[in-house]
């Protein structure tokens, strides 16, 4: 960190968007307030989360706050805009595999293309449990815990989304911790999907583990109609969720650098 403000990259994964800091020094250390401040839309630079990279002698870290303040689980779009963002900072060369520690353990991404300031990155996620049975679908941990709603297309595309979703993660069962609420619709034209995301307490454009959650759904329901390669529409594009053939599961999208700048007089 400089001493006239803070440095600091905006990237996006298919419109979920991240204020990204450099903090392999280990000198950065932001209060939830100052968190808070930072993704806050038209007072600050507006995000839906804040992501570090860190790095000690066991190597490198992703460090993820929701736009709330809070530490938060993994994210899956967040940690393909990290990758990007180490390969800007030249951490990581185009064909080396990346390896960090995250909320949820070790991750591995890959970057697949890059032309100038837009990335196709994939990630290897951690392999769910068996969807957990709810009265209103199913429950599954991707890194974040999911609740997906199997959804018609008439209710998929409702205006009532954000307080329907709101008022299930505000339930008893999930006012502590929290929940993403995920409408999912399927049918012969493909998936599409809908997330609200605790933390950032409002509809997101996409979220990368809640498309896994929904992925893994799908070929745990519909086993001989899913294939290894399945694309989940989102509000701000696709993503695909990939098995491999040695069974484990990787995230793809696309990332985009949006810009760099400084916020003067803003220390951490």
């Amino acid at each position: 960190m400089k001493a006239d403000g803070l440095s600091f990259w905006k990237f996006h994964g298919t419109g979920n968007d991240f204020v990204l800091l450099d903090n392999r020094q280990g000198n950065l250390k932001p209060t939830t307030e100052q968190v808070e401040m930072l993704c806050r839309f038209h007072t600050g630079i507006g995000a839906d989360g804040l992501i570090m990279l860190e790095r000690d002698e066991q190597g490198y870290r992703m460090k993820y706050y929701n736009s709330d303040g809070a530490i938060s689980s993994f994210c899956g779009n967040g940690s393909r805009c990290f990758m990007a963002f180490a390969r800007l900072l030249d951490v990581v060369q185009p064909e080396q595999d990346f390896e960090y520690l995250a909320a949820d353990g070790v991750h591995q991404s890959r970057l697949i293309q890059e032309q100038q300031h837009r990335f196709l990155v994939e990630t290897r996620m951690q392999m769910p449990a068996k969807p957990e049975p709810h009265a209103m679908g199913s429950i599954l941990q991707t890194g974040s815990p999911h609740l997906i709603v199997p959804s018609s297309g008439t209710d998929f595309e409702s205006l009532d989304f954000h307080e329907r979703a709101a008022a299930i993660r505000y339930s008893d069962p999930f006012k502590a911790e929290g929940i993403n609420v995920n409408w999912l619709r399927y049918d012969e034209q493909g998936l599409w999907l809908r997330t609200y995301e605790r933390g950032v307490e409002r509809e997101t454009l996409s979220c990368g583990t809640a498309a896994v959650a929904a992925a893994f759904w799908f070929k745990h329901q519909f086993p001989e109609q899913a294939s290894n390669c399945i694309p989940i529409q989102t509000a701000g594009g696709t993503l695909t969720v990939i098995w491999d053939s040695e069974g484990q599961i990787w995230l793809r999208g696309p990332v985009e650098f949006t810009f760099q700048g400084t916020w003067q007089g803003f220390e951490l």
